[in-house]
């Protein structure tokens, strides 16, 4: 019989406190998906820290994996990771439809239109956008309902990546700045695609 890994105290108080929270958030993925579809707001944003390739922390079936083997590191990101889930608003049943609620309002008078005409998926692409730290530096320069209208255009379009950052540089001239350029390929990665 293969040994099992022995954890000295702190590693072992650190996996209890990791076991618990996200046996929770576990749970609580598991509600949101029966409410609402797979990949929920707070879930995608858990999903997107704990995939990460030091972490690992995310299982194929889309829930919060704990094992003996991780390091001390890895435990206490994984904590954090999913401590600011079960704490935040987009990870409940109730906020969820809250935060949807005045998403809509707030994005229907920033974009001009009717409350109607947004839909529960477009609300949600919205809201991860504007809570993008790349997207919220674009929109500086770009007003909220050109640039929700630009990425719309590019999508119809068929753009590519050069096209997509060719149809923002015709908006702002950004000139040789490659740090808006690799923004811009993120936002296309993420949003356009």
């Amino acid at each position: 019989m293969p040994n099992k890994k022995e954890l000295n105290s702190e590693q072992q108080k650190l996996f209890n406190e990791l076991k618990k929270l996200s046996k929770r958030a576990n749970q609580r993925i598991v509600r949101l998906e029966r409410e609402f579809g797979k990949d929920t707001w707070a879930t995608k944003k858990l999903r997107d820290k704990l995939a990460t390739e030091p972490l690992q922390a995310w299982t194929k079936t889309g829930r919060v994996k704990v094992n003996k083997s991780m390091t001390i590191t890895q435990m206490k990101a994984t904590i954090k990771a999913t401590q600011q889930f079960l704490n935040s608003k987009t990870s409940t049943k109730r906020g969820i439809k809250q935060v949807r609620k005045t998403t809509i309002k707030q994005l229907a008078k920033s974009l001009g239109t009717d409350e109607e005409d947004l839909t529960d998926e477009e609300a949600e692409t919205l809201y991860d956008m504007l809570s993008d730290d790349y997207v919220t530096d674009i929109l500086k320069y770009i007003p909220a309902s050109d640039f929700w209208a630009l990425i719309e255009d590019a999508k119809e379009s068929g753009d590519n990546e050069q096209s997509f950052i060719s149809r923002i540089s015709d908006y702002i001239d950004f000139g040789n700045d490659v740090d808006m350029r690799n923004k811009l390929i993120m936002i296309f990665e993420k949003y356009v695609k």
